[in-house]
């Protein structure tokens, strides 16, 4: 297998993507200038057909037609038409801005899509879905802390929206409360709301897979700070369940992500 670890601009990708008749990518955003006028358009993907020739990803064939690298059509090709998928939202502690990883398998080629910059996007093959995992991990920030006494809880969503509310603003008696009064232990009920009021490491993980005619999808977030890490589910994957709360650890994500990518 030829590895590949390519930036690529806006436009340049747009091209790409025009050539693979991909209408859409995830991670692709709207123009940080504006909306472009058809010439503007026209002009940009001429630029960045020249661009990627003078980079020698894409030459001109005998017929005038640009002729894009084998293996960057095929990388951008399983970002565009996944089987698989794995999306990382993470936010650092603190940290308003998100960072944004996207993990796209099709049958054995493994393709990681990250953003650099607002206007330009990397785009890497992976050896094996292990790597996928470890990139996934090193996106979400992780840190492998001590390792305490398990906690296990759940709560109606609106209780944990509720939950969420107070721990940020300070108000960590009345969150534990409002946990104790839905029948959560007092040793979960205070260790998670102390982890959220103290400005954790936040991040989102969608995956979707397609299978059976059908798309198949699991979502999940980690909580974390320096001394727990929380796996935050949705009980049945519905806005109106019940949240499911718990510790966790490397191994049980670890174990997750690969039983899916498998």
């Amino acid at each position: 297998m030829k590895l590949i670890n390519v930036l690529l601009a806006r436009e340049e990708l747009l091209l790409i993507l025009r050539m693979l008749r991909a209408p859409v990518l995830a991670g692709l955003d709207d123009d940080p200038a504006g909306v472009l006028s058809l010439e503007q358009q026209s002009l940009a993907l001429a630029v960045a057909g020249r661009a990627l020739r003078a980079r020698e990803l894409a030459q001109l064939r005998e017929d005038g037609e640009l002729a894009i690298h084998t293996a960057l059509l095929a990388a951008v090709g399983v970002c565009a038409y996944p089987q698989k998928t794995v999306f990382v939202y993470h936010w650092p502690a603190n940290a308003d801005a998100v960072i944004r990883y996207f993990g796209h398998v099709r049958e054995n080629e493994i393709v990681a899509h990250t953003r650099p910059a607002d206007v330009l996007h990397l785009f890497t093959r992976l050896p094996a879905p292990a790597h996928l995992v470890t990139q996934l991990f090193a996106a979400c920030g992780w840190e492998d802390g001590p390792t305490g006494a398990a906690q296990d809880f759940s709560v109606p969503a609106a209780v944990f929206a509720d939950v969420r509310r107070l721990a940020t603003e300070g108000a960590v008696p009345g969150a534990v409360a409002l946990l104790r009064n839905n029948r959560v232990a007092a040793d979960s009920a205070r260790a998670f709301v102390m982890t959220l009021a103290e400005a954790p490491r936040l991040s989102i993980i969608q995956m979707r897979k397609q299978g059976d005619g059908r798309i198949q999808a699991h979502d999940f977030t980690l909580v974390q700070n320096s001394q727990r890490s929380w796996l935050v589910t949705n009980q049945p994957s519905d806005n109106a369940g019940p949240i499911a709360v718990k510790t966790t650890d490397r191994a049980e994500i670890s174990a997750l992500l690969t039983d899916w990518l498998r």
